[in-house]
C-alpha cells in the first residue's frame, strides 16, 4: 500500500456549492486508490461561514483513516505551496505521491491510480498528468482528451508543458518543482511551461484518464501576462523560445485493461 499527500492549495468561494459536490465526488475517488496512509491539507483562504459549512460537509467523504489538516487563512497558490506545502515536511517527505488539486478541477471515473502509480514506478521520477475532459475549460488544447488509435493500447503523451489542474508525482519531482516556486510569482504563471525545459521534470499526459476543469479563473490578463513574462525572464526564457515547444516528446504504449467477458 503506498502513502499519498494531497495539498489543494486554496478552497473557498466563488461557486461553494458546485466545489463542495467536487470536493465530496474527489475524495470519494482517493479512497478507491492504493493507499495506506493519507493526509490531505486543504489552504481554506475563504474562512467565511458559508465557506467553512460547506468545507465541513464535503469532508464527510474523507477516505477512512485519513488525516485532514485545514490551514485557513489569506493567501494564493503558490505561496500555501511553497510556505506550507515543504518537501521536508515530514507528512510530504514520507509519502510515496504527492497529489497537487486545484479545487474546481473534479476527478473522473476514468482516473485508475493504481495504474497512475504503475506508470510513476515504471517511469519516474515524473509528473502524472490526466487529460481534460472536452467539457473542461482549458488553455493548452493538447491537453484534451482525444480517441485512442488503438484498442488494446492507451496511450501515454510526453509532454513538455502541461497547465496545472490536477498533478501527481513522487517526492523527488515535487521537490523540484518546489524549488521553483517564487514569492514573486504567486499564481505560478509560466512554471507549466518550463517542467521540463528548466526543471528538468518528465510529465506524462494520460489520455485514459480525466479531470474535468469546471470554471475560468479571474484576474486581470495584462498583469498575469507581465509576471509570466518576468518569471521566465528570471529562468532565461523568452515567451518565444517557450511557445516554439512541441506539445509531444514521444509517446508510451501501455496496455489498455481486457474488456469484460461477455456472456
Amino acid at each position: 500500500m503506498a502513502t499519498l499527500f494531497v495539498a489543494i492549495p486554496g478552497w473557498g468561494a466563488p461557486n461553494l456549492g458546485k466545489k463542495r459536490e467536487i470536493l465530496s465526488n474527489n475524495l470519494q475517488a482517493i479512497a478507491r486508490g492504493p493507499w495506506g496512509d493519507i493526509t490531505i491539507r486543504i489552504f481554506q483562504y475563504d474562512t467565511s461561514v458559508a465557506a467553512t459549512i460547506a468545507l465541513t460537509e464535503a469532508l464527510r467523504a474523507a477516505p477512512r483513516g485519513a488525516v485532514t489538516e485545514i490551514v485557513p487563512g489569506p493567501g494564493i497558490v503558490g505561496d500555501f505551496l511553497r510556505t506550507a506545502v515543504c518537501p521536508e515536511d515530514p507528512a510530504v517527505s514520507r509519502a510515496d505521491a504527492v497529489l497537487l488539486l486545484l479545487d474546481d478541477v473534479e476527478i473522473q471515473p476514468s482516473v485508475d491510480f493504481a495504474a497512475a502509480m504503475k506508470l510513476l514506478r515504471d517511469f519516474g521520477p515524473a509528473v502524472i498528468v490526466p487529460a481534460l475532459t472536452a467539457d473542461s475549460l482549458h488553455v493548452f488544447p493538447h491537453m484534451i482528451q482525444r480517441p485512442e488509435p488503438f484498442q488494446e493500447f492507451h496511450t501515454v503523451t510526453v509532454t513538455p508543458v502541461a497547465e496545472f489542474f490536477a498533478y501527481l508525482m513522487d517526492t523527488v519531482s515535487y521537490a523540484r518543482y518546489h524549488s521553483f516556486l517564487s514569492p514573486d510569482n504567486p499564481w505560478m504563471w509560466g512554471a507549466d511551461l518550463i517542467l521540463t525545459r528548466r526543471m528538468g521534470l518528465r510529465v506524462l499526459l494520460l489520455n485514459a484518464m480525466t479531470v474535468r476543469h469546471h470554471f475560468r479563473g479571474s484576474g486581470d490578463a495584462t498583469e498575469t501576462f507581465a509576471q509570466r513574462a518576468r518569471f521566465l525572464a528570471s529562468h532565461g526564457e523568452t515567451e518565444q523560445d517557450v511557445a516554439a515547444q512541441p506539445s509531444a516528446l514521444y509517446t508510451i504504449l501501455v496496455p489498455a485493461a481486457p474488456a469484460p467477458a461477455r456472456i
